[in-house]
């Protein structure tokens, strides 16, 4: 009598969501591929409207991709990302140990008076923090939730008749 020879089991394939860092990249870098050329030999205004509306919905979709993954990407990465949207958000320290983030601050490169858009809610005790209220107030990114949500309806209970 011969034994039958047992196949190890094959290993399920597990699928590997896909690495944030790594789509935000992609986004960027397509977002740039779609304005770089056209910036070099072209002004805003000569470029073709579908060009134009392209290179919008390219930035749209970096939006929506840090709005929707802000957590699970690096502060630099989302530094990154909305430098490549045209924004130039700068980041400042105090002596308290707060941080603010602004987009909406500006002064001289050589030195002398700095106008700064930070008022005393930009001010936050870790760079996150700061990052997130930019996102949040300044640049109207709230984080939504997710739309597993929006598709679950209340259950509408039938009213109780009393009888007496």
């Amino acid at each position: 009598m011969t034994k039958a020879k047992k196949t190890p089991a094959s290993p399920k394939k597990t699928v590997k969501p896909a690495d944030p860092s790594a789509l935000l990249a992609k986004k960027i870098a397509a977002r740039l591929e779609l304005f770089t050329p056209a910036f070099d030999s072209l002004s805003c205004e000569e470029r073709p409207k579908a060009e134009k509306q392209a290179i919008d919905r390219a930035g749209d979709d970096i939006q929506q991709f840090i709005q929707l993954r802000r957590d699970e990407l690096t502060f630099e990465e989302i530094w990154e990302g909305l430098t490549t949207l045209g924004l130039a958000p700068d980041l400042r320290y105090d002596d308290d140990g707060n941080f603010a983030a602004s987009c909406s601050g500006f002064g001289p490169v050589g030195g002398g008076t700095v106008i700064s858009g930070a008022t005393g809610k930009h001010w936050q005790p870790t760079v996150r923090k700061a990052l997130y209220y930019m996102l949040d107030v300044e640049l109207g990114l709230r984080k939504k939730r997710s739309p597993a949500r929006k598709l679950v309806k209340p259950v509408k209970r039938k009213k109780r008749v009393r009888r007496g």
